[in-house]
């Protein structure tokens, strides 16, 4: 036995992102969302995530028709435009490698086509209606050793630019699980089919999955690595 037998996880950051959070849920029950999804299979100097493109179409064919929808798949992912796409976007999935710096902590990013989309860039932005973010990256969710009561990356600092609520992964996660674990948690925050997010279905929808990939005898790393940050 273990904890996940016995209970749904949810973390946070801090109080104080934790009450931005909650204030930012009041403005986004809503049904008009867009849809920002980005993979980078093949990003230079790094291994490629043959199932990042598959892992957006299947997220693309999930989501509701009231979701306006902007892909961004490999040719098309690039810092600048990623970056102005994020501004009016509420929904935000990154299929693609990540990067920790533990040395400078604020250079951590995601890897795209011609740059490193990094936690400097992102405490920049204004994103009003900011609503749900998908890392679907390695250790999109891991902090410092030296600095464990910080949240000091990418899924805090999604958090702290106004999303409030956020998945992210502690440690490099398995590139055949991404479209798995997606899959069930876009259909369970969209169940009824309406646009609105269903919040409380996100952590427990991601809970099914890796109980799932448990049951079905993945080793602990690729279940334990996923985890729900905020509301």
């Amino acid at each position: 036995d273990c904890a996940a037998d016995y209970i749904v996880s949810s973390y946070i950051p801090s109080i104080t992102i934790q009450r931005k959070a909650q204030e930012q849920l009041q403005l986004s029950v809503h049904e008009h969302h867009k849809a920002l999804l980005v993979a980078e299979s093949n990003a230079l100097g790094f291994g490629a995530l043959p199932h990042a493109s598959a892992e957006v179409e299947l997220i693309h064919n999930v989501l509701p028709k009231s979701v306006r929808v902007i892909d961004a798949v490999n040719e098309a992912v690039d810092m600048e435009g990623t970056i102005k796409q994020f501004f009016d976007a509420s929904i935000v999935h990154m299929a693609c490698h990540g990067r920790q710096d533990k040395d400078d902590p604020l250079s951590s990013g995601f890897i795209l086509r011609n740059g490193i989309l990094k936690i400097s860039d992102l405490m920049g932005l204004k994103i009003p209606n900011a609503s749900f973010a998908y890392l679907s990256a390695c250790q999109s969710a891991t902090g410092d050793d030296m600095l464990p009561d910080e949240g000091l990356h990418l899924a805090a600092a999604m958090m702290f630019v106004g999303f409030p609520s956020v998945i992210g992964t502690m440690w490099p996660m398995n590139d055949e699980d991404g479209p798995v674990v997606a899959e069930t948690v876009y259909k369970a925050m969209f169940k009824d089919g309406s646009g609105t997010i269903d919040y409380d279905a996100i952590p427990r929808a991601l809970h099914t999955a890796a109980r799932r990939l448990r049951e079905e005898g993945a080793h602990p790393s690729r279940w334990a690595t996923y985890i729900h940050l905020g509301v």
